[in-house]
């Protein structure tokens, strides 16, 4: 065998060895990637936000979804909701980031609760009822700027008893706390079980003034500006 023929059988061979380590494909994922619970997360919130565009016109920049802790974030929502009073459609919603919590991972203990957060949610006053708008755009507000909306709500299996916690703060005009609970009852009707009942044991709101009685006041009548939220809340002698 010449020379150059053996150095043409190492190379050859050398290439033989080598190829199928270049050539080897990326691994396939397996049936558990596949099932895991953030694919599962992600399915089922892709499959709501589906089903919410058959109702508004919805778009997103990012979703994240955490199905062990029981958490889907959604950032850069822009939603346009069909509404009959809004023949324009400029009604337009917009929500920096969205949080939704839950127990899921431990569900069956005492109670379940769910927490969702709004952060940076923006409204157009076409979104309200003509009436309403038209009042504020007499005040000078043409968009509703949200600084936060909170909203907590847990139902205790023990009792029965659902309650319910909402922070809303409207930047330069005001913040409203409320807070309530109640549990549903049964209720005898003419012949038998009829509507339920429900039983209010607790209900508790706030309302603190950030700016918003000073534009309201604008455009109220005379006698409506004379009573002020400080004479509201003072105590009678």
């Amino acid at each position: 065998m010449t020379r150059i023929a053996r150095i043409a059988r190492i190379a050859a061979l050398s290439t033989l060895i080598a190829s199928p380590l270049a050539a080897e494909p990326d691994p396939q994922p397996g049936i558990m990637e596949f099932l895991s619970p953030n694919r599962i997360g992600t399915f089922l919130a892709n499959g709501a936000i589906a089903a919410l565009r058959t109702q508004m016109e919805v778009e997103y920049e990012y979703l994240a979804t955490d199905l062990m802790r029981g958490s889907v974030s959604i950032s850069g929502v822009t939603a346009r909701p069909l509404l009959a009073y809004d023949q324009a459609r400029q009604c337009v919603v917009t929500v920096d980031r969205a949080v939704i919590n839950t127990d899921v991972a431990k569900p069956f203990e005492v109670a379940s609760e769910l927490n969702v957060n709004l952060i940076g949610a923006k409204a157009t006053a076409a979104c309200l009822p003509r009436d309403v708008a038209m009042g504020l755009r007499a005040a000078g507000i043409r968009e509703i700027d949200l600084d936060q909306f909170k909203i907590r709500a847990a139902y205790i299996y023990t009792t029965g008893e659902t309650s319910a916690d909402v922070t809303l703060a409207v930047n330069d005009f005001a913040t409203l706390d409320a807070s309530a609970s109640g549990m549903i009852l049964p209720r005898l009707g003419q012949f038998g079980p009829g509507e339920p009942a429900f039983r209010v044991m607790r209900a508790v709101v706030s309302l603190k003034d950030q700016g918003g009685w000073q534009k309201v006041s604008a455009i109220l009548p005379p006698r409506s500006v004379t009573l002020q939220p400080s004479a509201i809340s003072a105590p009678k002698p």
